[in-house]
């Protein structure tokens, strides 16, 4: 009877050690897939603020360069009106006005 006791006694303890090593195996798992989800998240959010500060950057520029584009285009039309015939002649013979 003995013998039978130590042995329930032994598989208890087994059972036990075997079930806290699942459990310690499975928290560090659920971590681990916490971690993966948290630095899924902020990558994302991370990408997603980049790409919205480089389109509102390039928005910027070209917003700068359609003015530029204007004030050249106004220039050059000041500067076309002011030439002589003759250039004029020559520039639209080139296509260039």
């Amino acid at each position: 009877m003995d013998t039978m006791k130590r042995t329930n006694e032994t598989a208890e303890r087994l059972a036990k050690m075997s079930g806290d090593s699942y459990k310690m195996v499975i928290e560090h798992m659920l971590a681990q897939q916490e971690r993966h989800v948290k630095f899924g998240h902020e990558l994302l959010d991370g990408t997603a603020r980049e790409i919205q500060h480089q389109a509102e950057s390039n928005r910027s520029v070209v917003g700068e360069l359609v003015e530029r584009a204007e004030e050249q285009r106004d220039a050059y039309r000041t500067w076309s009106a002011s030439t002589s015939m003759p250039t004029r002649t020559y520039l639209r013979a080139a296509r260039l006005l």
